[in-house]
């Protein structure tokens, strides 16, 4: 994968958009939260039921133009506790309403580093870094309580089995088409 692979997507979504008069705005996360395992900053989700939720939150319902949006991830993907490099992995997105799981795969930059893997079984977080964006119609709703109560929205993964994941709360950035 291209090292500027973000760079790639965003010059993808952003040209056609500026050709018919819309714009892509970019936002990060407000909040981060998770029960995976901490390691240097990082939520591993390595077990079935770990997590990791993040929280958008906008000036408003109008923020998306037509509900459109697109999730570009960040995260270290590994095969097993203390594991090697080269590996993808996936996340299921689920939103806090209920819907099914949406399958999101994270591919690793440099997979031919997994041929080393049997030779060096703990590469120590080199080749690591995996990405992955996916397209999804959203919608935004009230989120919070009180005095906190704003527009937003609430992603969250859950780990799917196979591969491990690492997150955290800059993981994860969304485009929206204004």
């Amino acid at each position: 994968m291209p090292k500027n692979w973000m760079k790639i997507v965003v010059l993808l979504l952003v040209v056609p958009f500026f050709l018919f008069g819309a714009t892509l705005k970019e936002y990060h996360p407000s909040g981060f939260k998770s029960n995976g395992k901490k390691v240097y900053g990082w939520s591993w989700l390595q077990k079935n039921g770990d997590y990791a939720e993040w929280t958008f939150t906008f000036p408003g319902p109008q923020t998306f133009k037509d509900g459109t949006v697109v999730f570009c991830f960040t995260a270290l993907s590994t095969n097993k506790k203390g594991g090697g490099a080269g590996y993808d992995s996936s996340l299921n997105i689920v939103w806090h309403q209920g819907m099914r799981p949406v399958k999101v795969d994270l591919k690793n930059d440099c997979g031919c580093l997994e041929q080393f893997a049997s030779r060096v079984p703990n590469s120590r977080g080199m080749g690591y870094m995996s990405h992955g964006c996916i397209k999804m119609r959203v919608k935004a709703s009230q989120i919070g309580h009180g005095r906190n109560r704003r527009w937003g929205l609430i992603l969250k993964v859950k780990y799917p089995g196979g591969h491990h994941t690492a997150l955290k709360k800059d993981s994860v950035k969304m485009y929206v088409v204004k």
